[in-house]
């Protein structure tokens, strides 16, 4: 009986360790004495001593061997050399054969795939999925479950890892985001482990590689703005669709925050307006246009984006009684960041005056973690309109 299984289903099935191990094995001719009978192989393999051992034909994990770990039924070396002789029938492994992925890597190199290489690359991917499964069963079979998790986005890295660098490519690896996301959101697939996360997260790197690498990867980002998904995974997709949408003008606002960094110019402000509790519009219309004075090209960008310049000064007292606070409880935006369960640029664009990005329920939360609720109320009902506009921003 020909085994069911083939190489790769042992190589993304076992620990790469095992593997290895095993793999010296086999190329050593440490796999003897090979025999078949009633749906199982058998040898004798080579060790620190000779061990029997025995696989089945139907799944290699299945089987004995008298070694230290196969006397608690746990897979060894052995095993794994046994089932490798039996796909390879004592044929020599390729380099290929016996490379192991170590996660997600990207090649650098840019181009098509032609219509072959894109339908095997889509069929594989499908293929991978397959691996993918929710856990519906007893308790007894969780641990195959994220065995079998953990097969799948191995072959998933295998798939991925190399392919080329296009807008193409992109589009495919943004949908099997997406997949991934409603398998562990809404397909009931327990990743309790963080297998399927840490493949997301990858696989999030590699897109953010393909953005630097080829600029109109970051359009095949699109379909992730303007929902919310349960785990943030696309986050930092998002922020480059924006960051690449707003790119003139944030260029022109680090000017201006530099600007504002100037000791002289701020003292000319504060002094003018020191009488004032708060800027209120006229007030911050008179530095938008001094900001504009200086710097006449940002009236260009500012039109271009449709940005309200005077919403971020009247918002930045705020931005500056955050970042005060924030740094006298000695506090930085990671831990802030667990506490609150937030995005870290999230609180960044709150301190940064990011009127176009900031959002009110983060904002308030924010706020309330800093202490800072009497001294907010009191901004709130001096520049009404500026949270009212805040409150219209996307989630």
């Amino acid at each position: 009986m020909l085994p069911t299984y083939d190489l790769n289903k042992i190589k993304f099935s076992t620990g790469e360790a095992t593997f290895k191990r095993a793999v010296g094995l086999y190329e050593c001719g440490k796999v003897t004495e090979i025999g078949q009978l009633g749906g199982y192989y058998s040898a004798l393999v080579l060790g620190a001593k000779p061990y029997r051992v025995s696989v089945s034909a139907r799944n290699y994990k299945q089987g004995h061997c008298t070694c230290y770990l196969g006397e608690k039924d746990t897979l060894c070396k052995h095993m794994v050399a046994l089932a490798i002789h039996a796909v390879m029938d004592g044929k020599p492994l390729s380099d290929k054969d016996k490379e192991f992925s170590h996660g997600i890597e990207c090649n650098g190199r840019c181009g098509m795939l032609n219509k072959e290489e894109l339908e095997v690359f889509k069929k594989s991917i499908t293929e991978s999925m397959r691996y993918i499964k929710p856990y519906r069963g007893p308790s007894r079979t969780w641990f195959a479950n994220q065995d079998s998790l953990q097969e799948g986005c191995n072959r998933l890295s295998a798939v991925i890892s190399n392919v080329q660098v296009s807008r193409q490519v992109a589009d495919i690896l943004v949908k099997l985001l997406l997949r991934l996301e409603r398998k562990v959101s809404r397909g009931g697939v327990d990743d309790s482990n963080g297998i399927v996360g840490g493949l997301a997260g990858e696989l999030v790197a590699l897109l953010e590689q393909f953005a630097r690498i080829d600029p109109t990867c970051i359009d095949a980002f699109e379909p992730l703005c303007g929902k919310e998904y349960c785990f943030g995974w696309e986050e930092p997709l998002v922020r480059i669709l924006d960051e690449r949408d707003a790119e003139e003008y944030n260029r022109q606002l680090e000017e201006s925050e530099n600007m504002r960094s100037n000791k002289k110019k701020e003292a000319e402000i504060i002094k003018a307006f020191k009488d004032k509790k708060f800027i209120d519009e006229d007030m911050a219309g008179f530095i938008t246009d001094k900001i504009v004075e200086a710097m006449p090209t940002l009236k260009g960008a500012i039109d271009k984006y449709n940005m309200n310049p005077k919403d971020m000064i009247r918002f930045q007292m705020v931005s500056e009684m955050c970042w005060a606070e924030r740094e006298r409880k000695g506090l930085t935006f990671k831990q802030i960041s667990v506490a609150l369960k937030v995005p870290q640029y999230k609180l960044k664009d709150i301190e940064k005056s990011g009127v176009k990005t900031i959002t009110v329920d983060i904002l308030e939360r924010y706020i309330n973690f800093l202490g800072l609720n009497e001294w907010f109320n009191s901004w709130k009902k001096n520049n009404t309109d500026v949270y009212e506009r805040l409150s219209k921003n996307k989630r």
